[in-house]
């Protein structure tokens, strides 16, 4: 075991001798305790902080560029110059174009509305001979 020396201020370690009374502990295994719940959640966190990218690989949904489209990329260029390079286009963005498509698709649909699971009817299983 190692030992560690910490210098609180008066207020905080009265509140501290109060929350060991309360606990029911030593000052030292209410400390112990402390530190092993921190260390625990912060090695836990940092393990399941991949990004979305790694968990995408991970799970073999992504791949990596092909070397054909990695030659034809350009890895200089910025959010804001193709957003620039988009907008000088003229035409719609393709998720406005979805939009404009799902909502003349959803219009002649204006009644329709998802049946509860309480109002469904049970289906009974074909029984085959």
């Amino acid at each position: 075991m190692y030992t560690v020396s910490i210098t609180l201020p008066l207020t905080t370690y009265r509140r501290l001798e109060q929350w060991v009374d309360q606990e029911g502990r030593s000052l030292e295994r209410l400390l112990q305790d402390l530190l092993e719940r921190f260390l625990e959640a912060n090695t836990a966190a940092t393990a399941s902080s991949k990004t979305a990218r790694q968990v995408l690989l991970a799970a073999g949904r992504i791949r990596p560029l092909s070397d054909d489209l990695r030659k034809k990329s350009v890895p200089d260029v910025t959010l804001e110059e193709i957003r620039t390079s988009l907008a000088q286009t003229g035409s719609p963005a393709l998720s406005e174009i979805v939009l404009e498509q799902r909502g003349r698709a959803l219009g002649a649909i204006t009644t329709w509305m998802p049946a509860r699971w309480s109002n469904a009817i049970p289906m009974k299983p074909e029984v085959t001979g």
